[in-house]
């Protein structure tokens, strides 16, 4: 059963009511981005929804699923109530560019302690932390859905960074295109022969050859308590349910 979050009540009576059309959302980078795991528009939009009803409160952590009512189009629904909705992750306008950035970590120099803590070894160790940047070549990278046009707009008004370690500057957003796109439903899931959205193996939508795995498919996509047996992104397909 989902947990219902106080203060979306209204959001959930508006988004029932709404209509959805196929559109595309580009986010132009200003900076580069650092993520681990695909971005997927359903998850960022989850997060502002979550944002405009409770500010900068922390839910608690449990194992249920969290409801939240989005401006766009639900495919399917497990046992649970966790839907799957009609939005893939940002894809890259163009090629990718890798790079590497190196962020360090300086021992304080504790000038006023009476015992100097080593720098090269336990928890004062300076240390080096790598990470891997990337950015599309054109700076935009582009998510498809069927939804509302004008609650996305709405919801991604303050969105200013995408991506990790937002808090010095990477992946900032200048700006968020939403146009009209010429795409179906199943579109937003599979493009190219490969799936653009994890999709649970038991929606039936699709059907691939590798064995299905753990995956997380409905937001907060990160939470193991939330993954069921289906397919990345990534997959290649052999058909798509009609």
């Amino acid at each position: 059963m989902m947990l219902k979050i106080p203060g979306l009540q209204s959001a959930a009576k508006r988004y029932v009511a709404i209509p959805f059309e196929p559109i595309s959302i580009t986010a132009a980078l200003k900076q580069a981005i650092i993520f681990y795991d695909p971005l997927y528009l359903d998850n960022l939009l989850a997060r502002c929804v979550l944002e405009s009803a409770q500010g900068d409160a922390i839910l608690e952590n449990t194992p249920e699923p969290y409801w939240f009512p989005l401006p766009l189009k639900m495919l399917w629904h497990a046992d649970n109530g966790c839907p799957l909705w009609a939005a893939s992750v940002f894809l890259p306008e163009g090629k990718v560019i890798t790079d590497m950035v190196y962020l360090h970590k300086r021992t304080d120099r504790f000038e006023f302690s009476e015992k100097q803590p080593k720098a090269n070894v336990g928890r004062w160790m300076s240390r080096r932390i790598p990470y891997q940047v990337r950015q599309a070549e054109t700076k935009r990278w582009t998510a498809y859905c069927i939804g509302n046009a004008e609650g996305i707009e709405r919801l991604l008004s303050n969105v200013r960074f995408l991506g990790k370690r937002r808090n010095i500057g990477f992946g900032e957003v200048d700006h968020f295109d939403i146009q009209p796109w010429d795409g179906k439903p199943i579109d937003t899931m599979v493009q190219d022969g490969k799936l653009i959205h994890a999709v649970p193996a038991a929606c039936n939508l699709v059907t691939a050859s590798p064995s299905p795995i753990l995956v997380g498919w409905t937001p907060p996509q990160w939470k193991p308590s939330l993954f069921s047996m289906g397919w990345p992104v990534g997959t290649k397909i052999n058909c798509t349910a009609v």
